[in-house]
C-alpha cells in the first residue's frame, strides 16, 4: 500500500545533491542483520553538485518574494530539484519481518537515521519502528518523524515515547479520514489503559477550535511516572493543506512554549507529508531567529536526509512559506496578561501597532494573490458564490463578499429560494467554523436571514449599527415592530419580548416559527433567539467591554451559535468577533496574541479592522480593564 499523501512529480530533477549521509559516500561495512556476516553497502548516493548558494531569503523581503512567486513554476522548480529519496541503505525497514510494522510499503525510514527501540529476546522485543530522527536548524536530532501507529506497532509506539524520553507529542492526522483508518489510537479514551508494560493515564483535555491539548501520565513498574503532553492538530484534511495556517502557527507557538527536554515526536499517518510540513517550519522559524533568513530549499534538502519523502506534496511546500511568514509575524506577539500593560506601553512607544498591522495587510494580500485573485478586486472563483449573478441583489457592498469555503449554505425550503446568503462561518476558540459574521439583512434577505438563524440553530444576535435603518433604506425590517405586534416574513412569524433596554443594548427575547399563513411544512417547531441590538459603535473600551460582558452573559450555558453583523457584515461585526476571541484567550490561557487572532478571522473575511486608527490598536487597549 502506498502513502496515500504522496503524489508523482514528472520532470527531470534540475538539482543534484552530495548527502552527508552517515560515511560521506564511502563504501559502509556493516553486518547482515539476518546472517551476522560481515557485509558491504555499496547503496549509498553519490551525487555529482551541491547545493546552490545563496537560497536563503531575508526575512524582512519574505512578503515581496512569494508575491512575486505566486504564480509560475518557481516554487515548483525548487521542489522537484530535491530528490524524494536518496539510495541511503533502508535494509532493515525492508526486511520481511518488518512489513507489518510499516503502513506503508513505499515509506521506510533510512538506517542510518532510525531510532532503534531496546531488543529483549526473551519479551521478544525487536529494535525496529518506523520513525527517524531527524536534524533541526543547526544539525541537532531535535525531532523523531514517525508513521501513525496501527494495531501491531501499538505497543512499539508507547515504548518508543518512554525510552526516548519524548515529552512533547504533536499529531497531525485523525484517527480516521475518509473513512480510512490513519493512526491507532495510542492514548486513553478516559482514564486509564495499559500498553505492554507501560500504564498510560489521561489527566487534562483541553478543545481548541482547530486542535486538543491533552496531558497523559506514562507510568512504568519501579519507574517515576512521566507526563507526556500531546498536541492533536484536526483541520488537516487528508491529501491537502489546511484552509489557512494560522491555526497550524497557533498551535506550533503552543509547542514551542510547551516545556520539553526530549526530541520532539512529530507524527501523521505515513510521517512524511504533514509531519515533514512542521517540522520544516520548526526549521525555518528557528533559522529566522538565528539569522534573520530562511532558506526553504536547504530545509527540504535537510529533511530528505533524514527520512524519505519528507513534504511530499508541491501544496504542502506552498502551504509551508505561507506558514513560515505568518509564523515569522507572530513571533514574539503573545505574551502573558500579567505583562498586558507594559505590552500596550512598548507598543505604543515603538510604534508595534503600526508595525503589526502593516504585516497584517500584507499577509492578506500575499493569501489573496496565493488564492488567485488581485489585490484589487473580486474576481476569482474563490467568490464564485457571491459573485454568482443570481446572487448580486443579495449583496449590500460589493468589495464584502464571502469567501466560498466558509459561507453558510442554506437549505432550500422550495426551488424558488436558493442557498446563499451573504455570511461567512468564523471560529471561536474552542470550535472551528462556528460563530456568523453577516451584513444587516437587505429587504430582499430578510427571509434569508431568518433561515440562517434558524438552519444554523442560532441562539444569539448582535446587531450592529441598527440605527443606520432611519437613514438607509437598504436596511430591511427583520425584528417585530413591538412586543405586541408580530413579524410576518414570507415563511416564519417572529414574535419579540424586551427583556432589558439601556443606553448601550436593546436585550429582546424572540420566538420565531413558521409563517401560519403558509403551506410549508410543520408549524409547531419554534426557535428561541436572544437578539441584542447595539446602536452605538463607538469604540470606547469601556462600552465594547460591557458589550462583549453582556454577550458572554448571553452565551453562557448554551450550545448555539452566536451570529455578529452591521451593514456591510465585516467592519464593526468582525472586531467584535475578534475582541470575543481576545478575551476568551486572556481567560482560559491568561495570554494575549492580537496577530493570531485577528489574522484567523481576517483569512476568513479580509475586510475585518480595516485600519489602523479605527480598530487594531484599539484591540488590547479594549480589554485592558480586565487585568
Amino acid at each position: 500500500m502506498k502513502a496515500d499523501e504522496e503524489s508523482s512529480h514528472k520532470g527531470t530533477s534540475t538539482l543534484s545533491v552530495i548527502p552527508p549521509g552517515p560515511s560521506n559516500g564511502e563504501l559502509v561495512t556493516q553486518a547482515h542483520p539476518d546472517t551476522g556476516k560481515e557485509m558491504v553497502d555499496r547503496s549509498e548516493g553519490v551525487y555529482s553538485n551541491v547545493l546552490p548558494h545563496n537560497t536563503a531569503i531575508p526575512v524582512k523581503d519574505l512578503a515581496s518574494y512569494l508575491l512575486q512567486h505566486a504564480g509560475g513554476s518557481f516554487l515548483q522548480d525548487q521542489f522537484q530539484s530535491v530528490p524524494m529519496a536518496n539510495s541511503y541503505s533502508q535494509k532493515q525497514g525492508l526486511l520481511l519481518r518488518n512489513a507489518k510494522k510499516n503502513r506503508y510499503k513505499n515509506i521506510v525510514p533510512y538506517d542510518h537515521s532510525r531510532v532503534l527501540l531496546q531488543e529483549n529476546s526473551e519479551k521478544k522485543w525487536e529494535d525496529y519502528i518506523n520513525a527517524s530522527f531527524v536534524k533541526g536548524y543547526g544539525g541537532k536530532d531535535t525531532f523523531i518523524a514517525a508513521q501513525g501507529p496501527n494495531n501491531q506497532t501499538l505497543p512499539d509506539f508507547v515504548r518508543m515515547l518512554w525510552e526516548q524520553r519524548v515529552d512533547r507529542v504533536v499529531m497531525l492526522t485523525n484517527l480516521v479520514e475518509l473513512r480510512k483508518i490513519k493512526c491507532a489510537q495510542y492514548w486513553p479514551a478516559d482514564d486509564t489503559q495499559t500498553v505492554g508494560e507501560i500504564e498510560m493515564k489521561l489527566l487534562t483535555t483541553r478543545v481548541f477550535a482547530q486542535y486538543t491539548v491533552r496531558q497523559i501520565s506514562l507510568l512504568k513498574k519501579d519507574e517515576s511516572p512521566r507526563t507526556v503532553t500531546q498536541f492533536h492538530f484536526t483541520a488537516w484534511p487528508d491529501k491537502e493543506v489546511p484552509d489557512s495556517p494560522w491555526g497550524l502557527v497557533d498551535l506550533h507557538q503552543r509547542v514551542h512554549d510547551a516545556p520539553g527536554s526530549g526530541p520532539l515526536l512529530v507524527h501523521c499517518s505515513a510521517g512524511v507529508g504533514r509531519t515533514g510540513t512542521f517540522i520544516a517550519l520548526s526549521h525555518l522559524l528557528q533559522e529566522a531567529e538565528e539569522t534573520g533568513k530562511m532558506d526553504f530549499l536547504a530545509a527540504l534538502w535537510s529533511l530528505r536526509q533524514d527520512r524519505m519523502s519528507m513534504i511530499q506534496t508541491l501544496d504542502q511546500f506552498r502551504f509551508l512559506h505561507q506558514a513560515a511568514l505568518i509564523g515569522h509575524t507572530a513571533s514574539g506577539t503573545s505574551f502573558a496578561a500579567r505583562d498586558l500593560h507594559l505590552r500596550l506601553a512598548a507598543l505604543e512607544e515603538e510604534d508595534g501597532f503600526e508595525r503589526e498591522f502593516q504585516a497584517l495587510a500584507r499577509i492578506t494580500e500575499e493569501c489573496t494573490v496565493r488564492e488567485g485573485q488581485s489585490p484589487d478586486a473580486n474576481t476569482d472563483a474563490v467568490y464564485e458564490n457571491g459573485q454568482a449573478v443570481m446572487n448580486h441583489q443579495k449583496n449590500r457592498c460589493y468589495d464584502v463578499l464571502p469567501k466560498s469555503k466558509y459561507t453558510p449554505t442554506l437549505t432550500c425550503e422550495t426551488k424558488a429560494m436558493g442557498d446563499y446568503i451573504n455570511a461567512v462561518l468564523v471560529p471561536t476558540l474552542s470550535k472551528d467554523r462556528q460563530d456568523i459574521l453577516t451584513q444587516l439583512p437587505l429587504p430582499s434577505t430578510v427571509t434569508d436571514f431568518w433561515r440562517l438563524v434558524t438552519q444554523y440553530h442560532v441562539g444569539l444576535v448582535v446587531a450592529l449599527e441598527t440605527d443606520a435603518k432611519h437613514t438607509d433604506k437598504t436596511i430591511g425590517e427583520f425584528l417585530p415592530q413591538s412586543d405586541t405586534t408580530p413579524l410576518y416574513d414570507t415563511l416564519f412569524e417572529v414574535r419579540s419580548k424586551t427583556k432589558e433596554k439601556c443606553q448601550l443594548w436593546q436585550e429582546i427575547s424572540l420566538t420565531v416559527s413558521k409563517n401560519k399563513k403558509t403551506i410549508l411544512g410543520n408549524t409547531g417547531e419554534q426557535h428561541h433567539v436572544t437578539c441584542l441590538l447595539c446602536q452605538d459603535t463607538d469604540l470606547d473600551p469601556e462600552t465594547v467591554l460591557e458589550c462583549l460582558r453582556k454577550v458572554k452573559a448571553c452565551e453562557s450555558g448554551k450550545e448555539t451559535r452566536t451570529l455578529y453583523m452591521c451593514r456591510n457584515g465585516a467592519a464593526h461585526c468582525g472586531f467584535l468577533s475578534v475582541q470575543s476571541l481576545l478575551l476568551d484567550r486572556l481567560e482560559v490561557d491568561q495570554c494575549f496574541t492580537v496577530p493570531l487572532m485577528v489574522g484567523a478571522v481576517r483569512a476568513i473575511r479580509p475586510q475585518i479592522i480595516p485600519s489602523l486608527v479605527s480598530n487594531y490598536s484599539l484591540s488590547g487597549k479594549q480589554l485592558f480593564p480586565l487585568w
